[in-house]
């Protein structure tokens, strides 16, 4: 009886251990992002996971572009899952009290808000090539 009992709490131990949340995998991922040659001043980037090229995470990594560099970040944490992602810009400069609070200043078109318009895509990869992950903007 003991050794039934001890090979069945074996077992279910073995099962268990493979039955919790996977810790998903990030990986550096930081770029540049130019408007029509010069460094975007100001904005945010964000990845959408396109289940269309196989990724079906939940997961949206982002990071905000400061003078044209950006360093991405998942849940809080630098990195991004492997994958295909669709991207979106958003390159309004943010109001601030000294400005008054004027209307949005867009740097680029509206249109790169939208991933089924933005046209811009990235697949992050264990160990990238330089400039893997630079984007070029037009104004549109």
């Amino acid at each position: 009886m003991f050794i039934r009992c001890a090979t069945f709490c074996l077992l279910l131990a073995i099962l268990l251990s493979g039955c919790g949340p996977a810790a998903t995998k990030l990986v550096p991922v930081s770029g540049k992002i130019t408007i029509q040659g010069e460094p975007l001043p100001w904005g945010t980037i964000t990845l959408i996971p396109d289940a269309t090229k196989g990724n079906t995470s939940k997961l949206q990594p982002l990071g905000k572009v400061t003078d044209g560099t950006y360093t991405l970040e998942t849940d809080g944490k630098p990195g991004a899952p492997l994958g295909a992602y669709r991207v979106t810009v958003s390159a309004i400069k943010p109001s601030t009290p000294e400005d008054g609070y004027k209307p949005p200043v867009w740097a680029a078109s509206q249109d790169y808000l939208d991933q089924n318009k933005s046209g811009l895509t990235l697949t992050v990869v264990e160990t990238p090539p330089p400039g893997a992950y630079d984007i070029a903007l037009t104004k549109k």
